[in-house]
């Protein structure tokens, strides 16, 4: 059995309780590179190592969350232990699964920057839900390592984060080759990072 919830039904759900109810609520704007590097706790290259859903309490409801592990390769922005947890709500047990609308899907193997938002008993830890969470893909001819978007279109620059539809389209569906380098946007973070700590 299937169930899909929408974000928005999702968190009218959980409002009513006090633990939930101090959660910010996920960001669904489109959100720029800027934008998503100011407001992650902690952003982090990393491959997911494993996987496991449980049933856990959200507000009124039991729900399946999924367990995500992760091996830590870079801390870009504040601090994460080697291996790190996230809950991630959605996933199957048994033959029910809980498909939840903007919240990613992690399978192992899976390498990426995560744009994190540190929020305990969120639907995603990713900042603006799924747009914080850029895939990390080798290129076959060289074997360099590129960025693509959660959706795996090519990123050609991170100025093409948060662009309207038709910039986003000429920016960034191209080929693998023409994707920002993983090592370039490592760098492209670790700038934003650095103003802003001397802004504050």
């Amino acid at each position: 059995m299937r169930v899909t919830v929408a974000l928005a039904a999702l968190l009218v759900l959980m409002l009513p309780t006090a633990p939930f109810a101090q959660q910010p609520a996920l960001d669904l704007g489109t959100l720029t590179f800027d934008q998503l590097t100011d407001r992650a706790a902690t952003i982090v290259v990393s491959t997911v190592t494993s996987r496991r859903a449980e049933w856990e309490n959200y507000g009124a409801s039991r729900l399946v969350v999924t367990k995500v592990t992760l091996a830590v390769e870079q801390t870009l922005k504040g601090s994460a232990p080697r291996t790190l947890v996230v809950d991630v709500l959605g996933g199957t047990i048994g033959d029910q699964t809980l498909h939840v609308s903007h919240v990613p899907t992690f399978k192992v193997g899976d390498r990426d920057v995560l744009f994190l938002n540190g929020a305990l008993h969120a639907a995603s830890p990713i900042v603006g839900s799924d747009q914080g969470r850029f895939r990390v893909m080798n290129e076959v001819a060289s074997g360099t390592a590129r960025m693509l978007d959660a959706g795996f279109a090519p990123l050609v620059s991170p100025a093409a984060i948060g662009t309207s539809a038709e910039s986003r389209n000429n920016a960034l569906v191209r080929s693998m080759a023409d994707a920002i380098s993983l090592s370039d946007f490592v760098t492209l973070v670790r700038d934003r990072v650095r103003l802003l700590e001397r802004r504050q």
